[in-house]
């Protein structure tokens, strides 16, 4: 079958889609294959959308797609399924958007054609909610990583995350949020649980770690100090008295 378009050809399919011809009736007339047809629709829908109104051409596209679902052979459906699956395993925050960005959009529409992306999210092993609190964690991560003296306050005025849906996801509060972010480690205490512990004030602590008698550091404007450190302290007080 001829692959270019002679203007005769162009003038045929103007005046064939203007009639309401349908797909196969375009087949006949201009002896093209129905997913030629519909491509060069496209094409010209997009550079002259005046003449070849891109509503009309939508209705060739939906023709064609469910030509191809209806003889699409179990194999080819289970391979395009194959291609589906196998992309949103590797990218489990995917839309349809991104499957079609893949150049996986027309396996999508086929494998999946009745059922949609929920079935193949299921099919691919997803469990959206998980991949949803993940997606939501991980920007509370990267603003905290950004900006170690933020509150719980900065991130819901920031939009980066809303009030409740941060009570769901850290319970404990910004310091399990700050642990999630590895700008906290686990087992640490502020300087206010130090002071409490070794009975001195929370300058005093200050002092201490700067002179190196206390192991901490420093997350922005906060001061953790390792426990480990604390415990050593207390033993060497106690074991001096």
């Amino acid at each position: 079958m001829p692959t270019r378009y002679s203007s005769a050809d162009l003038e045929l399919l103007l005046s064939e889609c203007r009639q309401g011809a349908s797909l196969s009736q375009l087949e006949r007339a201009l002896n093209r294959t129905a997913g030629g047809l519909t491509q060069k629709l496209v094409v010209l829908s997009r550079q002259d959308p005046e003449t070849w109104d891109p509503d009309r051409v939508k209705k060739y596209i939906r023709e064609h797609f469910t030509l191809q679902v209806e003889t699409a052979s179990e194999t080819r459906k289970a391979r395009y399924k194959a291609q589906v699956i196998s992309y949103l395993q590797a990218h489990p925050d995917a839309t349809s958007k991104d499957l079609d960005h893949a150049g996986l959009g027309w396996a999508f529409l086929i494998a999946y054609a009745k059922t949609g992306m929920a079935s193949a999210r299921r099919d691919a092993g997803i469990d959206r909610n998980a991949v949803i609190i993940e997606r939501k964690k991980e920007q509370v991560r990267a603003y905290l990583r950004a900006h170690p003296d933020a509150n719980r306050d900065d991130l819901v005025a920031k939009k980066v995350i809303g009030n409740l849906v941060f009570k769901n996801l850290y319970p404990q509060g910004i310091e399990e949020a700050r642990k999630d972010a590895g700008i906290l480690n686990e087992g640490d205490i502020s300087s206010a649980e130090c002071a409490r512990r070794l009975g001195i004030s929370r300058e005093y602590v200050s002092q201490l770690v700067d002179a190196h008698q206390l192991d901490g550091y420093r997350v922005g404007r906060w001061l953790r100090i390792r426990m480990e450190s604390v415990e050593a302290r207390l033993g060497s007080i106690s074991g001096s008295g």
